[in-house]
């Protein structure tokens, strides 16, 4: 079952987009091999996508847009100034695991990008784990209590520009 749900939800986020505004693209029932019912949704426009699932099991939704409801892990703040590229949340409910990923773009240098968030994330109780530098690459991952984690990586270009990824979540 795990397993049809992760090739639905890839499946259905590669489908959304191409409407005018957010509507419904497809939605319906299904039945695995061993007779398992789920139900699912997908929904669309231009600028971002959900797909949802329900099973016996749980549920799960995904959410991506680049603009709107921008919702950075354990209520960290978005860097001042920065173009939102990519931002996904995923939630399995209350028992599952929930996380979320934004990808943004920023003229701020990656040393800076990587100490505003930092700054933040010891703010929250996590401690931080590995960092690293290599090139034009920073990033720093850390945990808190047992089932959090948090990454963050910021990467130069040759034109000036950052490109930055906050990915974190919560362990059910």
């Amino acid at each position: 079952m795990k397993r049809l749900i992760a090739i639905a939800a890839i499946s259905a986020l590669a489908a959304c987009g191409g409407s005018d505004k957010d509507e419904e693209i497809v939605s319906g029932t299904f039945q695995d091999d061993k007779g398992n019912k789920g139900e699912y949704s997908v929904r669309g426009d231009d600028d971002a996508g959900s797909f949802s699932i329900k099973t016996k099991d749980g549920s799960l939704n995904i959410t991506a847009n680049k603009s709107g409801n921008v919702k950075l892990p354990f209520g960290l703040k978005m860097l001042p100034g920065s173009k939102i590229q990519a931002n996904v949340q995923m939630n399995q409910g209350p028992a599952g695991t929930n996380g979320s990923m934004v990808s943004f773009e920023s003229d701020v240098a990656p040393e800076n990008v990587i100490a505003f968030y930092r700054k933040q994330v010891e703010s929250v109780g996590f401690k931080i784990g590995t960092e690293m530098k290599s090139g034009k690459t920073q990033m720093f991952n850390a945990t808190r209590g047992g089932k959090d984690n948090i990454n963050v990586t910021a990467t130069a270009d040759d034109n000036g520009k950052t490109t930055g990824n906050v990915i974190g979540g919560t362990k059910g």
